[in-house]
């Protein structure tokens, strides 16, 4: 009968397979070390690349930035350039709007009507006079609302009244000034040259007529 030791072929793979694990470890160890290592150098790639892109960005808004406020000086400046124009083309309508005023006022007095006075607060105006009829008061109202230079034309008080044996029709008319009409409207409506009737000699004369 022969017998054979089992004993060191056990023992041996035992040691085997210790030997076996510590290898696996080892491998298992050296690859998560290694996949850690590509791991950490791909971040540190990206994270350069993303440091670089917001370097640019910054630029690029800084750039931005200075075209925009570049943009926001001139814009102001055009502001205020438009301001002076305006302020400029006022004072020039307020300069000349009186002596227009008046111009428009001329024109627009038929025959046998006269004013006798003329008062304004601001832009308000307040006319009195006297006509032969109804029927020439309503033709210079129409006459005045046509005008660039007046506007909002209403007929406050009107009454008969005698003077010398003749009669007459006294009125207040009010209405609203246009200082600032256009020059170019005005210049439309003004009265031809040979036509002006001058408002502060109109009344004298026409008065003279109807004496």
């Amino acid at each position: 009968m022969i017998r054979i030791n089992l004993v060191p072929r056990e023992e041996a793979r035992r040691q085997g397979a210790r030997i076996f694990a510590r290898r696996t470890s080892v491998l298992v160890g050296g690859g998560l070390a290694l996949l850690i290592g590509v791991a950490e150098v791909v971040t540190r790639a990206r994270a350069a690349t993303v440091d670089g892109e917001m370097a640019n960005f910054r630029e690029e808004m800084a750039v931005l930035n200075a075209r925009h406020q570049q943009a926001v000086l001139l814009e102001r400046k055009r502001r205020a350039l438009e301001s002076k124009v305006r302020t400029i083309e006022l004072l020039e309508k307020q300069r000349t709007g009186p002596a227009r005023v008046l111009d428009h006022l001329g024109a627009a007095t038929p025959e046998k009507l006269w004013l006798t006075e003329m008062r304004t607060t601001g832009s308000t105006a307040r006319l009195s006079g006297r006509a032969i009829d109804n029927q020439t008061i309503a033709a210079f109202m129409r006459e005045l609302e046509a005008s660039p230079q007046f506007s909002g034309v209403d007929l406050v008080e009107t009454r008969q009244v005698e003077e010398d044996g003749a009669k007459f029709k006294e009125f207040q008319i009010g209405a609203e000034i246009l200082w600032a009409a256009p020059v170019a409207a005005a210049a439309d409506a003004a009265p031809q040259p040979g036509t002006d009737v001058a408002p502060e000699a109109a009344p004298a004369a026409r008065a003279g007529g109807a004496s």
